[in-house]
């Protein structure tokens, strides 16, 4: 990724073609919250599309008053003054907050897309997602300030609106993020965008979009809404109970409205409420305790960045829990990462046989590292040959991926922990990856009956690596070798 470039106004302001949006820039390296800097400014006399920018908020302020975290360097953290004409009735009460905020939505999505990201959805009512993470959110917060010595015209009303978007931080490396957000660079693996370039695209289709009408808005909304009619959502209302629920309509005054499991109908406004997807398959790691161990908590965040979370959820379950009544629910994929080794015999045979039958009813369960060696007493008749890696501890390992049909298809970087394993090749088996010093198979898959055992043989501890010369790009290679993986159990998933 980038090293910590600071923006440049200049460059920016090139690529503007706007009148007034934009045109005047307020540029601060840090500061409390751009919001309340763009109120002041404005209540000085700033002009209308003047532009407040922060390359960090040590106090940022989002949707209903929630604070944030705006200290990640190359993402775009700004706030405009907006002047907008009282007696439009448009400009009044809800809608005179969401029609700028919709605006605003939709030029970023466009101008994102520009850059080459084009799975982008809005989430009702002012959020941009990819792959069911956070990309970036909209707000706009209505003054009492009436702009004085308006000479002609309508009487004039402050709006501050505000913008946050993820642009060129590496969100996957984010423990407390990954699970949630996504950025620009992130979907485009790991290359970086113009943050000017970015901005003032968003900055001149926003001028454009702010003369348009709530019914154009509306219609354009549409098209990029992540809910449709039909979808099953959860409600998350504000005293904390979770509601099942079906779409019925995104109304033109922007409510929803729904329907309850109880067949009751009620029309949603989103200060009250927070609605989600209704996923419909899950990817499960198995883990030894209580708690995420330190490999399986770096497995557990990294699958949490990778898979669509519109459609996909990630869980954990102690293996001793693990029975055929968890897996019967919407389980697509078994990650195991952690030995499984016990001396109760009974145990591991009813494991072993509740592993078998979720595989043979066409799950898939991807073995990685050591545990490897765990297929080949769940599957014995499929006479899997697992040999440990024929190089030094210390080595670095590289990869290449056997499913790209690129030049650039070698990871490199994987460190040798002494447990890698290769894989005699037997008929049947599909080779994923190889190790590049002999080409022996590191990554295979094969079928049974109607599931998939995949086998990665190299630990993928993406978060923690003590090689520290590794190219950014080549983690997100390894990103995309481990959805390859998923993918080819049989999970639904975004490559």
């Amino acid at each position: 990724m980038s090293d910590h470039q600071m923006f440049d106004v200049d460059c920016f302001l090139k690529h503007l073609t706007t009148d007034h949006i934009g045109r005047n820039v307020v540029y601060k390296q840090t500061t409390e919250t751009t919001m309340d800097d763009a109120l002041q400014l404005a209540k000085s006399g700033a002009l209308h599309g003047t532009l407040v920018l922060a390359e960090d908020q040590t106090n940022a302020r989002g949707y209903k008053d929630r604070g944030f975290n705006a200290t990640n360097i190359e993402n775009i953290y700004a706030s405009l003054v907006l002047h907008r004409p009282l007696e439009d009735k448009s400009n009044k009460g809800h809608s005179g907050e969401f029609n700028p905020e919709i605006a605003t939505t939709l030029a970023a999505r466009g101008a994102i897309a520009e850059m080459g990201v084009h799975s982008i959805q809005i989430k009702w009512p002012n959020d941009l997602w990819a792959r069911g993470h956070k990309m970036g959110g909209f707000l706009v917060e209505p003054s009492d300030y009436v702009i004085p010595d308006v000479v002609s015209g309508p009487r004039l009303g402050l709006f501050i609106l505000g913008i946050g978007l993820n642009v060129n931080y590496d969100i996957r490396r984010d423990q407390n993020l990954s699970a949630i957000a996504t950025s620009v660079a992130c979907e485009l693996g790991g290359a970086t965008v113009s943050r000017e370039m970015l901005l003032a695209r968003l900055c001149n289709q926003l001028e454009i979009n702010l003369q348009k009408s709530q019914k154009e808005l509306y219609d354009e909304f549409l098209q990029y809404s992540l809910f449709k009619p039909g979808d099953p959502i959860l409600i998350h209302d504000k005293h904390g109970k979770i509601f099942d629920a079906e779409i019925i309509e995104i109304q033109e005054t922007w409510r929803m409205l729904v329907k309850y499991s109880d067949g009751s109908q009620h029309e949603l406004m989103s200060s009250g409420v927070s609605l989600r997807p209704k996923v419909w398959q899950t990817v499960l790691v198995l883990v030894r305790g209580d708690v995420l161990e330190n490999s399986c908590n770096t497995v557990y965040s990294l699958l949490n960045s990778l898979v669509d979370k519109v459609t996909t959820a990630v869980e954990y379950v102690k293996i001793r829990e693990l029975n055929s009544a968890i897996l019967q629910k919407d389980v697509q994929v078994i990650v195991v990462d952690r030995d499984v080794h016990s001396d109760d015999v009974d145990w591991v045979k009813t494991v072993a046989e509740t592993v078998r039958t979720f595989v043979k009813n066409g799950g898939g369960i991807l073995c990685i590292d050591k545990t490897t060696e765990f297929a080949t007493t769940w599957f014995p008749e499929l006479n899997l040959r697992v040999n440990p890696v024929k190089s030094n501890t210390t080595d670095c390992l590289n990869l290449v991926l056997q499913t790209d049909t690129t030049s650039d298809n070698v990871i490199r970087g994987f460190a040798n922990n002494g447990h890698s394993k290769c894989f005699d090749l037997l008929s049947g088996e599909c080779v994923i990856a190889c190790y590049a010093h002999d080409n022996t198979p590191a990554i295979i898959s094969r079928e049974y009956e109607k599931g998939v055992i995949c086998l990665c043989g190299i630990h993928i501890e993406f978060l923690h690596t003590s090689w520290t010369n590794l190219l950014d790009k080549e983690l997100f290679k390894r990103d995309l070798l481990l959805q390859h993986m998923l993918q080819k159990c049989g999970l639904n998933i975004i490559l």
